[in-house]
Formats: C-alpha cells, structure tokens, sequence
C-alpha cells in the first residue's frame, strides 16, 4: 500500500514569491466580487493569511504584521486562530521562528495535504521532478 512521502525537513516549498504572486491574484479576483459576503471576507482573511505566513518565512515581518492585521478586519478576532496568534506575537515583538511557525500550523491543520487526511486507496505518487 502507498503512503506519502512526507519529508520532515521540508513542510513548506521555499516557492515564498510564488506564492505571494498568487495570493496577490487571487485578492485582485475578490475585488471584483460582493465584498459584503460573509464568505468573501472569509477569503480575503484566509489568502491575506497565507500571504502573510510567507512574508514571515521570507523575514518581512512588517509586511506580514500588515497583512495579518487586514486579515482580522475582514472577519474579526477569534476567527482565525493562527492570524489571531501571529498577529499577537508580532505586535509584541517577538521573534517568530520557523520552528514555531511550523508548529502553530500543525496545531490549527493549516496543511490541507497530509499524512493523516491521504486516503491511500486512492492517492497517486507524485512525479519525482515534484516530490
């Protein structure tokens, strides 16, 4: 039976830019949507998250603390438990360590793909030029 391949030193791609790219477009696509919807807010607060978690890895922490603290305008405190964190720690100017990043995303499942959630009946191998 397959089993993913989970590498433990490498939980993130290092493609930090890419995604931010990413998230930039996806942003501009929800500013052409209704943004009094519960859900949008819920988006913007969501892909502003992630925008933000990528500017900590790349050691921008002002430019993260930004966008973390737009995050919670959209959808308000106790919604999003890692911006909610993040952004305490930030304000308060702590250090935050990829080490503790790491382990704050684990607690909350900030990863949609993993171990615990792969049904192995029906999970492919990736090609090796991606894993």
């Amino acid at each position: 039976m397959w089993a993913p391949k989970i590498k433990r030193k490498s939980l993130t791609s290092g493609s930090y830019d890419e995604v931010i790219s990413f998230c930039e477009r996806y942003i501009e696509f929800l500013d052409e949507k209704d943004s009094d919807s519960d859900l949008i807010k819920k988006h913007y607060a969501t892909i502003l998250e992630k925008q933000a978690i990528q500017y900590l890895h790349k050691e921008e922490k002002d430019i993260s603390l930004e966008l973390l603290k737009e995050a919670q305008q959209h959808v308000g405190k106790g919604k999003q438990p890692i911006t909610d964190q993040l952004l305490n720690w930030l304000q308060r100017g702590f250090l935050v360590t990829k080490k503790q990043l790491s382990a704050l995303q684990k607690k909350h499942q900030y990863f949609i793909v993993r171990a615990d959630v792969v049904n192995p009946k029906i999970a492919l191998e990736l090609p090796a030029v991606i894993s």
